[in-house]
């Protein structure tokens, strides 16, 4: 079950992960009871096929806090800074890491384990460069695609960066149960199915951005429209303005 994306940053690469409140409650569907305020729980990280011995500490405040805890000096510490260097060596050298280049992992819980989906520098320009040819719709049509040997070959090496991107989106239709975020209607409940699409806000062909915050859930039509009139997308009303200066607001709405 996918998690939560978490980029890398100092703390992932030396100390831990802060764990989102809103996921807390799946990670503590691995334990029994769950985990008191106050106390830590030994677990095991899974990162490119290996087990790691980590804890999780859930602290006693009035806000819920809940981290996992590996420090620096840890076997799985060591192996995040040799997956991610690039992060590293830039950490190190106090520069800033531009979007296109930050490295992240997907989080999961399989088999009652937490497993690090690492996609690295490399991992990310080989798949960007594997998109270069395509348009925009072609790209979200590529990232929403269940049979990954359909239309398009895929190295090995690649196949986890679209995995990550893949699950993102099906969280948000989740999230959404498939509904239109601009009508809120399920497109093929008649037909027994339900058809839903995701549009990135700043198209990921300029943008190479992919976190939920990049992306909405559409029925096709209002999918169609936005690619067909390119709108702006007015962040803090929530509504794509279009260049006629009709207005379709986002009825639905719990991730931006």
């Amino acid at each position: 079950m996918f998690l939560f994306k978490k980029n890398v940053d100092k703390s992932m690469l030396y100390v831990g992960i802060a764990i989102p409140k809103h996921i807390q409650s799946s990670i503590e569907m691995l334990y029994c009871g769950g985990i008191p305020k106050g106390e830590t729980k030994d677990i095991q990280l899974v990162v490119d096929g290996l087990t790691y011995d980590a804890i999780i500490t859930k602290y006693n405040t009035s806000v819920e806090m809940m981290q996992i805890h590996y420090g620096a000096k840890s076997a799985v510490a060591v192996k995040l800074r040799c997956i991610f260097k690039y992060t590293d060596q830039q950490i190190s050298m106090n520069h800033l890491i531009a979007e296109e280049k930050r490295e992240y992992a997907g989080i999961y819980i399989e088999n009652s384990q937490l497993h690090f989906e690492c996609v690295a520098l490399d991992d990310i320009e080989n798949e960007c460069e594997h998109t270069l040819t395509m348009d925009e719709q072609a790209i979200e049509n590529y990232y929403e695609m269940k049979d990954t040997t359909a239309h398009y070959e895929f190295k090995e090496k690649v196949s986890k960066f679209r995995k990550v991107n893949q699950d993102i989106i099906e969280n948000l239709k989740q999230l959404y149960d498939c509904r239109c975020q601009i009508c809120g209607e399920i497109v093929g409940l008649e037909c027994g199915t339900k058809v839903s699409q995701a549009h990135h806000i700043k198209y990921f062909s300029k943008s190479l951005n992919n976190d939920s915050d990049n992306i909405v859930i559409l029925c096709p039509n209002h999918h169609a429209l936005i690619h067909n009139q390119n709108p702006i997308f007015d962040r803090q009303q929530k509504k794509f303005i279009f260049p006629n200066g009709y207005v379709a607001e986002l009825k639905l709405n719990k991730h931006l």
